[in-house]
């Protein structure tokens, strides 16, 4: 069962952000623990034998949700984790969920995860961008947006860059 993720909670969140993101794809402890404040931000985790098993970052944005992060532990992968824990978050979305993934030529993982998504509703739009730094001497990461229950028209993902480009990561676009 998923539930909300408070600051008592962030140490065991942000070391599975650790394991999965790299540093150019995550802000530094400080700065992602912080966002525990944003009212637009919550964090979410799923335990399994009381132990925390995966977490998910989401924006409430207009007029979508946007996922910043969504990580399974290492402990606790490969068992259908990812697919519940969404399955789950599907349930109780009042909005289309999109998210962030690197192109998908990138790796062999950058495919996997594009698959993954497919697999489970998601839409892969054609148009590509660089998400910005995110920690000081970070790298440009190319992404493409993936969007849920529908595809996103060239407007709509346009609208839905700006709108987190605004929220997320504090940029005009």
């Amino acid at each position: 069962m998923l539930k909300t993720i408070g600051p008592e909670d962030f140490d065991a969140v942000y070391a599975i952000m650790e394991e999965a993101f790299p540093v150019s794809e995550r802000r530094p402890y400080h700065g992602q623990r912080q966002l525990l404040e944003e009212e637009d931000y919550t964090l979410y985790g799923y335990e399994k034998g009381g132990e925390l098993a995966a977490f998910m970052a989401l924006w409430e944005l207009e007029p979508f949700i946007f996922t910043e992060h969504f990580a399974v532990s290492p402990a606790f992968r490969n068992q259908g984790m990812g697919e519940t824990i969404l399955g789950e978050t599907f349930k109780v979305l009042h909005k289309p969920l999109i998210l962030e993934v690197e192109e998908p030529e990138v790796s062999e993982m950058a495919r996997r995860r594009v698959g993954f998504y497919e697999r489970n509703g998601f839409h892969l739009t054609e148009v590509a961008y660089d998400q910005p730094v995110l920690t000081p001497g970070g790298e440009i990461v190319p992404l493409r947006v993936m969007s849920w229950p529908e595809p996103l028209s060239p407007g709509d993902f346009q609208a839905a860059r700006e709108e987190f480009f605004q929220k997320v990561y504090g940029q005009k676009k």
